[in-house]
């Protein structure tokens, strides 16, 4: 049986995919099924080299922003469009006391965050943001008397 290209065709190493005399086959990494035996055989006897880990495919940029942007904005959410409504109203509202404007720029910033960690994600090459910390005011918190 001649082997080529002989890798991992899953996450879990349940598959394998090879070559098998000439044909692309992927099959199941279990003992008993003949081809794989060979592959083992042949892997012992150092006639093919040992077996790659498998690689999930690499994710496009467009992938990986839709990926990151469904995260923070899923975060960004936990503080609804409403709330940040209200909130710029209250911002600009001369009368608004000094508490609820701390607590409006408190949010401003954990906002900033989330966007900066998806900006930098984006730049590194991540596929996630990493962790935020949590909202430091709900909308019933700023806007309580």
């Amino acid at each position: 049986m001649r082997l080529k290209n002989v890798s991992f065709a899953s996450k879990d190493h349940s598959l394998i995919k090879a070559e098998i005399n000439g044909v692309r086959r992927k099959v199941p990494a279990r003992r008993g099924n003949r081809h794989f035996e060979e592959i083992l055989r042949q892997v012992k006897n150092e006639t093919i080299p040992p077996i790659a880990v498998y690689e999930p495919p690499e994710l496009s940029l467009e992938e990986r922003k839709a990926i990151l942007w469904e995260e923070a904005n899923k975060i960004a959410l936990q503080f609804d469009r409403n709330a940040r409504e209200r909130s710029l109203a209250w911002k600009v509202d001369p009368d608004c006391p000094a508490w609820r404007m701390d607590r409006i720029k408190a949010v401003e910033a954990w906002m900033d965050e989330i966007w900066g960690k998806y900006y930098a994600a984006v730049e590194s090459g991540a596929t996630t943001i990493g962790d935020v910390p949590p909202l430091p005011y709900d909308f019933s918190q700023i806007r309580e008397e």
